[in-house]
């Protein structure tokens, strides 16, 4: 008799549970202009979809007023020339999302279900370039096995397509938003010729790539550099690189190339010379301020980025300016003393694999 009060007990209060979260209003489907409660169904496909397709209302343009408790898309970030990111608001109460793209007559295909109710971003990978897209997000709930919807989010329409635009002396590739694109190598011609400027003031280190006659005017890339206080100025040529080099002090390098006699660029130190996991935590939290001996210390990303794709020969040209450069410098995500091993680095992923690290991506 126990064990059935409390079965009892449990069945009323996942039923009271189920009937507070419908009662909001972020959960009421508007299709055709129509506002439906909709019933829970065992199956998402059973009490909405269908088909792979439905009709919905009239397709909106992004930019409109939303409701706040509504999950909608906020803006999309183009990476490269297939691979652009949804960004949408959150639902605390979801268990997921389920979203969407539609053509301009209001039907729509499901993109992705997205399992996690904190999730924030989509990564939309082998996109077609130049394609048009209407984005709809929508909240879902399931309590027991039973799954229920919230409202759609009004579409958000985007242009897959990137246009060049010149300010101040740089060219920005844009997307149909104007933000600038993150890796803009997919838009530039295979043989492309590159410049290393490195600001001593500001502690940072910006590709720059050759536009034709125009010059070195397109931004690439921009990472973090600690110089020294006495590292050198002016023009120079890249020199030898190295996979790993014996540096001062005791300590090694895993990427690493000339910049002129003494003076390296190269990757923060270590402590030992064939090891990835005996970084030297305290001289990589120093990154972005000027800490060196003179060299020009880096992430793996970066020094690894240099020695791939710049030949010997490269232009590099370090100055002092307070003036930020093309691109914004970024932030350093410091790292506790246990984590021996630079998050950049590629031939570390399984470090960080292990240990559960989320570091931001660079």
């Amino acid at each position: 008799m126990q064990i059935f009060n409390t079965k009892l007990r449990f069945l009323l209060f996942s039923l009271l549970t189920f009937i507070i979260f419908f009662s909001s209003s972020a959960f009421v489907l508007e299709e055709d202009g129509v506002k439906n409660t909709l019933k829970p169904s065992k199956s998402l496909y059973d009490s909405f979809i269908g088909t792979n397709e439905v009709h919905l209302k009239a397709i909106t343009t992004s930019g409109s007023s939303v409701s706040a408790d509504i999950p909608h898309i906020t803006g999309i970030d183009t990476v490269n020339k297939s691979t652009f990111v949804i960004k949408f608001t959150t639902d605390e109460n979801a268990t997921g999302y389920y979203l969407y793209d539609a053509d301009e007559t209001g039907n729509k295909s499901l993109i992705k279900v997205i399992k996690r109710a904190n999730v924030s971003s989509y990564t939309y990978k082998d996109a077609e370039y130049g394609s048009k897209h209407n984005f709809i997000i929508q909240a879902y709930k399931t309590i027991n096995g039973f799954t229920s919807f919230g409202q759609l989010s009004e579409a958000f329409s985007y242009k897959f397509k990137v246009k060049k635009k010149y300010k101040n002396g740089y060219a920005y590739y844009l997307d149909s938003y104007g933000n600038p694109v993150a890796d803009v190598l997919d838009f530039l011609k295979k043989s492309v010729y590159y410049k290393i400027d490195v600001n001593l003031s500001r502690c940072t280190l910006t590709i720059l790539a050759k536009d034709n006659k125009k010059g070195y005017t397109i931004p690439v890339k921009v990472w973090l550099c600690s110089p020294g206080n006495n590292t050198i100025q002016g023009n120079y040529s890249l020199g030898a690189k190295f996979r790993r080099r014996v540096l001062f002090y005791d300590s090694y390098s895993q990427w690493s190339a000339n910049i002129y006699g003494n003076f390296l660029l190269h990757t923060v130190p270590y402590k030992s010379y064939s090891k990835n996991d005996d970084l030297d935590v305290d001289e990589y939290n120093k990154l972005g301020t000027r800490a060196s001996h003179g060299c020009v210390r880096l992430q793996c990303v970066a020094a690894k980025w240099i020695n791939d794709n710049c030949p010997e020969g490269t232009p590099i040209h370090l100055y002092k300016s307070p003036k930020e450069g093309p691109l914004k410098k970024p932030k350093l995500e410091k790292l506790p003393a246990w984590h021996t091993w630079d998050p950049t680095d590629p031939t570390a992923k399984k470090l960080c694999k292990e240990n559960d690290c989320h570091h931001i991506k660079y």
